[in-house]
């Protein structure tokens, strides 16, 4: 699916950007990306930090979307895609199976070297004519320096720039993002396929580890992280039982907030 791409200095927020423009009835989908966001978000509003260098991009699709867990692991192999060749051939097994470092972890950061490098953010939004419209927004902590991130974040983070040493391409990562999430609009309501399934648990962090599961509600439940249905949700092994969760944060047990 092609997308048009609007590019903008600075804004608050390339989600709420995006809804703004197909409220003004601009044609979807659409893509906004600004080269600086000041009220950047992450999931359940966290605030994401977004200086110039990274790469801030929201995508707005049909208004006949749905917010999934499948959209989100979708969207977590078109951010690695996009990722891939910058790092590719700098750095060994780090996690996942592949040896370039990259992992994803569930529901949908991606991680080098076990650290956050990128975040997703799939919204359902309101518009002005009283339909809503999916909203798919991405965060890469691409060409700058790790200096400039928060140091009180849940998930340690890290900058392509910073851990590969060398100045990274964010106009390409941006570029390949824009084709992969074209590609995630035209199937948002399907549960992932048997190779989509296959890719991300190749990727998954933590797959058959001991991991903490904090729910929504506060609670934290421990198991092993011990698979992925079609839908998205992660099945956590407590005891002899599976339990099939669909929000909330995976961590290392034990393992503080990596």
């Amino acid at each position: 699916m092609s997308v048009r791409v609007v590019t903008r200095d600075r804004v608050g927020s390339t989600n709420d950007e995006a809804v703004a423009l197909a409220e003004a009835g601009e044609s979807l989908p659409l893509a906004v990306r600004a080269l600086e966001q000041i009220a950047g978000r992450g999931r359940l509003s966290r605030s994401w930090a977004s200086p110039r260098g990274g790469v801030w991009l929201s995508v707005v699709g049909s208004r006949d979307g749905v917010v999934a867990g499948s959209v989100a692991l979708r969207t977590a192999l078109a951010v690695l895609d996009a990722v891939r060749p910058e790092v590719a051939g700098d750095h060994g097994n780090f996690g996942g199976n592949s040896g370039d470092g990259l992992s994803i972890k569930w529901p949908n950061d991606l991680l080098f070297e076990g650290k956050k490098i990128a975040g997703v953010l799939c919204e359902r939004r309101s518009i002005g004519d009283g339909s809503s419209c999916l909203v798919i927004g991405v965060g890469v902590n691409a060409d700058f320096e790790a200096d400039l991130l928060p140091r009180n974040v849940r998930t340690p983070a890290m900058t392509l720039r910073t851990a590969l040493g060398r100045p990274v391409d964010a106009d390409a990562i941006a570029a390949r993002l824009v084709d992969g999430l074209g590609a995630v609009l035209t199937r948002t309501e399907a549960a992932l396929d048997g190779d989509e399934l296959r890719q991300v648990l190749d990727r998954m962090a933590y797959l058959d580890e001991r991991v903490s599961f904090a729910r929504l509600d506060g609670r934290v439940v421990s198991g092993v992280l011990a698979g992925l249905a079609p839908d998205g949700r992660a099945a956590l092994r407590v005891g002899d039982e599976i339990e099939w969760v669909n929000a909330g944060d995976v961590d290392r047990a034990g393992g503080g907030q990596g």
